[in-house]
């Protein structure tokens, strides 16, 4: 086997392992990325639930505001109309 054929041959092996490292680091890689969108999808999926949970809430208390305001008109209207009913001396 002449120099230059071996001299080529062993750039083939270099080569060949520089991509077999490669490869192994393109894996690693994308194991972490897919773990981090794993975790990430389950901080979202709490999120999202969080997030209806405050909507469901935010409903709850608008109603208790229009609730509270109906009875304060109510109870204002009442309170004038005692006013107007009642004899002044």
């Amino acid at each position: 086997m002449s120099a230059d054929r071996k001299m080529i041959e062993t750039h083939l092996d270099d080569l060949q392992s520089e991509l077999e490292a490669g490869g192994r680091k393109v894996d690693r890689i994308r194991a972490s990325l897919f773990e981090t969108q794993f975790k990430q999808a389950a901080v979202m999926g709490d999120l999202v639930r969080r997030l209806d949970d405050l909507r469901v809430s935010l409903r709850q208390q608008r109603e208790t505001l229009r609730t509270i305001r109906a009875e304060m008109h109510t109870t204002r209207r009442r309170s004038l109309d005692r006013g107007r009913s009642t004899p002044s001396s």
